[in-house]
């Protein structure tokens, strides 16, 4: 998400950078001969000035779509989620996060979960491992950079939930549904 901001912070910067330096030469030119030669050798250079729709059709290209058509209830902010009480067998397996809203917050989410304890994946291009314990619905899984708990809702679907620093407990908690590979 953070590379997100910075690609449009950097955008905005490149266009503010523009307009400055379009403004500053733009006073530059005191008389119309200087104006007209400047003209003349700057229909040349032209194709190397960014211009503001050089910029909009660059945003347009970098950015992601994350409507991809694939939309759970669960990942509303707000939503009622309520877990049924499950075995560490019912999450052996591989999982991946496949709705827009998971694409949009984290870009992937692709996990194991494994018999011994132990869990490996893919979160947000960040390659993790850590292991995972069992509570009274599911699994608290945790490595060094992340921690999550995975619970079956009462109408079978597996539900990651992020576990709040524990320096910072009033974290917003993220909701996403995993789909078995």
């Amino acid at each position: 998400m953070d590379n997100h901001y910075k690609k449009y912070l950097s955008i905005i910067l490149a266009v503010a950078m523009s307009l400055f330096l379009m403004g500053c030469g733009a006073g530059s030119s005191d008389t119309a001969e200087e104006s007209s030669s400047s003209d003349a050798s700057s229909s040349s250079s032209d194709s190397s000035e960014i211009t503001m729709e050089d910029v909009m059709e660059q945003e347009a290209a970098e950015e992601k779509d994350y409507d991809n058509g694939i939309y759970f209830e669960e990942e509303d902010d707000g939503a009622e989620i309520v877990t049924v009480k499950s075995s560490p067998e019912d999450f052996v397996g591989s999982w991946e996060a496949t709705s827009g809203q998971a694409l949009y917050q984290y870009g992937n989410v692709d996990i194991k979960i494994r018999i011994d304890g132990t869990w490996s994946g893919n979160i947000a291009e960040d390659d993790l491992k850590g292991k995972w314990t069992q509570t009274d619905k599911g699994l608290h899984c945790s490595s060094d950079l992340f921690e999550f708990t995975l619970a079956f809702t009462k109408d079978d679907v597996l539900v990651m939930q992020t576990v709040p620093e524990k320096d910072n407990p009033e974290d917003v908690i993220i909701t996403t549904v995993l789909t078995k590979k």
